[in-house]
């Protein structure tokens, strides 16, 4: 075998691996909300059940606020302004605790109710630390509001 045949061929199976890999990616994230694969032949995992997607979608949007409410405290401590310090420990927490939550609904794990019910404490924690600073700063409005509802859904999943 030549050497420019070789490296065709090397070449064409990297290419079906990044092609196969995409599809198994898209297969994964269709089955975690729930959706049937796109792709025939593709994998097809059980997770989040439709109640599970709407828990899903409230975890995601707590980790999402509470991300840019984390990034505005740091940039505050940075700064000096140490009022910020709890605040910043209990987003810290509650992202930990919101994404492992999230990623074992998504498996349809028999762990993730018991971790809603500590995700909802967190929940509540972070919620009471961002009040204190809402008025002066809109992420931790955010946060606190998402963190609220994100209780709420953990509440309802882990009954």
């Amino acid at each position: 075998m030549k050497r420019r045949e070789w490296l065709g061929g090397i070449g064409a199976l990297a290419a079906l691996a990044l092609a196969g890999g995409n599809a198994n990616a898209q297969a994964d994230k269709a089955a975690a909300k729930g959706k049937a694969p796109a792709a025939a032949g593709a994998h097809q995992h059980h997770g989040a059940s439709a109640e599970g997607e709407v828990f899903i979608d409230s975890l995601s949007d707590c980790i999402n606020k509470g991300e840019a409410c984390l990034a505005h405290c740091l940039i505050l401590l940075g700064d000096g302004d140490k009022s910020l310090a709890g605040c910043a420990r209990s987003v810290s927490e509650t992202l930990a605790l919101c994404e492992g939550t999230r990623k074992l609904v998504a498996q349809g794990s028999k762990r993730a109710k018991e971790m809603a019910r500590i995700a909802k404490a967190a929940c509540l924690d972070c919620e009471k630390e961002c009040r204190k600073h809402e008025k002066k700063h809109a992420e931790c409005r955010a946060c606190a509001e998402a963190c609220a509802s994100c209780a709420k859904e953990c509440e309802k999943f882990a009954a």
